[in-house]
């Protein structure tokens, strides 16, 4: 857990970049006659100074020596106080303070300019030490400045305590060769694109969402209880994870079932109206072809794939609305290589599905040895449309619907209160019950926990939704390849190339430790 918090200055605590930039072209103005825009400078505000007007203006060592004392001229009277808090970064530092983190200042500008700021905002009181460079020069690099701050504090041995913030690369980088972590911030001086190319743990988009990934992880690692003001405080976020703003318990029921509501409901109501039309159209036509669809087999497929089709973009519409919720309190969680979802791990993801669907078929039989008259039954029901029909409804409108509504709705909100095992399990038995047979709803509960790791594992509903479709098609089809149907020592021989298949890609998945953890 980190608990010692290095923090930089320009562009995470302050927004300084009036005072350095108007520094900067007053130095470059009364040394070189240099005119130069403020907007050409933002480049300044971060970086050691003396390498900046070197690498930005073209100066000598000598020249750019002279340039820092010109800058300071302005600076010291002048150009410090042109500076502002970030809005939230005084209640930030009161709650990590009241909450007993360790907090220190960490920057490249002197340690004395860092101390007038801090007095000058009148948060000095919050840091237990303040480093940064020397007047003469020494000590400008960021990492130098991380290691001696990592060195006085006494976090030698406890790096995997430690996390700087800050805006820049040279603040990631810096946390890197010292061995710690790092957060990027992108209200400051730095892009996104920067920040995401220096790969740090995790970046935020504002000092809320900084709050909640350092207080958040304090939380996840005490179970819900952080010590505050000399109490033990009991907070609902308990594993780290967004909670809405009414807790209660009612209210928490309500928002994990009602997508199940909707699903049970929706795919019910929907089926039913599109048969009383499809009943009104035949009374006043008299069409056989109407006629033959209402007493064919395949009604209830036909009716299940409508009733799924027009829930998708309801169910999406949900998912979007808890995505745009959650971007008010939840860090943008920066995700492992490993964990990224292209092309390549989609693949993995649909043989390991398979691999895995195989293993769980074995794992039901074993389960359930009697005959099972309801999954007999839909099993007919399915069967009954030609392949092609089969596919679209069952093999991919079907696993987009329930994807949305029990991975992305049901999964996500448990989650939310009972952390990631918690949600996996109880929303795989509620995506089998919803199935309505003994046989599908312990297969399709198994299933449900797999697909809910995945979706921890990569943080996308695409990596879900490649895999269910891969089962769901495969299960289709599967009945028509003449190959695995020859003989039960051919189907045999293909189960365990399945087998094989899925648990190397299994180990291909998951073989590094993290995930991507992204909500």
């Amino acid at each position: 857990m980190w608990n010692t918090v290095l923090l930089d200055l320009d562009g995470t605590l302050t927004a300084s970049g009036e005072g350095i930039t108007k520094c900067v072209q007053y130095a470059m103005k009364k040394g070189w006659n240099r005119d130069i825009a403020l907007s050409d400078l933002a480049c300044f505000v971060g970086p050691p100074l003396k390498e900046s007007f070197m690498r930005f203006e073209g100066l000598s060592d000598e020249e750019a020596g002279r340039a820092v004392a010109l800058y300071r001229e302005r600076y010291e009277e002048t150009g410090i106080y042109e500076n502002s808090l970030y809005g939230g970064i005084r209640e930030l530092l009161e709650e990590l303070d009241r909450r007993h983190f360790t907090l220190a200042l960490a920057s490249s500008k002197p340690t004395v300019y860092c101390r007038r700021i801090l007095q000058y905002f009148g948060i000095d009181q919050y840091f237990t030490a303040v480093f940064g460079s020397e007047m003469n020069g020494e000590r400008t690099e960021k990492a130098e400045v991380i290691g001696e701050a990592i060195s006085v504090l006494g976090m030698q041995d406890l790096r995997s305590e430690v996390v700087m913030i800050g805006d820049r690369y040279y603040d990631i980088e810096g946390a890197r060769e010292n061995g710690i972590a790092s957060i990027g911030v992108t209200y400051g001086y730095g892009s996104q694109r920067e920040l995401e190319e220096a790969r740090p743990e995790c970046i935020v988009d504002s000092p809320l969402e900084l709050r909640n990934v350092l207080v958040g992880q304090a939380l996840a690692e005490s179970g819900g209880r952080h010590e505050e003001g000399g109490r033990r405080e009991r907070d609902p976020r308990k594993v780290g994870f967004f909670i809405p703003p009414d807790g209660s318990v009612p209210f928490r029921i309500w928002r994990t079932v009602y997508p199940l509501l909707l699903a049970v409901v929706g795919l019910n109501g929907i089926g039913f109206l599109f048969t009383v039309v499809l009943e009104v159209i035949w009374s006043v036509t008299g069409s056989a072809a109407i006629a033959d669809l209402l007493h064919s087999d395949s009604i209830t497929v036909i009716m299940t794939g409508i009733a799924d089709a027009a829930l998708i973009p309801v169910a999406w519409l949900f998912f979007k609305a808890d995505e745009r919720t959650r971007s008010a309190y939840i860090p943008k969680i920066r995700i492992p290589e490993k964990c990224r979802c292209g092309a390549k791990e989609i693949a993995m993801v649909i043989v390991f599905t398979l691999g895995t669907a195989t293993l769980l078929n074995l794992l039901t039989s074993v389960l359930i040895p009697f005959e099972d008259s309801a999954y007999e039954a839909v099993n007919e029901a399915l069967a009954a449309p030609n392949l092609a029909v089969q596919i679209v409804v069952v093999g991919i409108i079907g696993p987009i619907c329930e994807e949305f509504i029990y991975r992305g709705l049901i999964y996500r909100r448990i989650r939310d209160y009972l952390g990631v095992y918690w949600g996996a399990v109880l929303s795989g038995v509620l995506f089998g019950i919803s199935h309505g047979n003994l046989t599908q709803g312990v297969f399709t509960a198994l299933f449900g926990i797999v697909l809910a790791l995945i979706y921890e594992h990569y943080g996308s509903m695409k990596a879900n939704i490649a895999a269910h479709i891969a089962n769901n098609v495969y299960a289709c089809a599967a009945p028509y390849i003449p190959l695995i149907n020859r003989n039960e020592y051919m189907a045999a021989a293909w189960a365990l190339l399945l087998l094989t298949l899925g648990a190397l890609a299994c180990a291909r998945i998951f073989r590094k430790e993290g995930r991507a953890n992204v909500v």
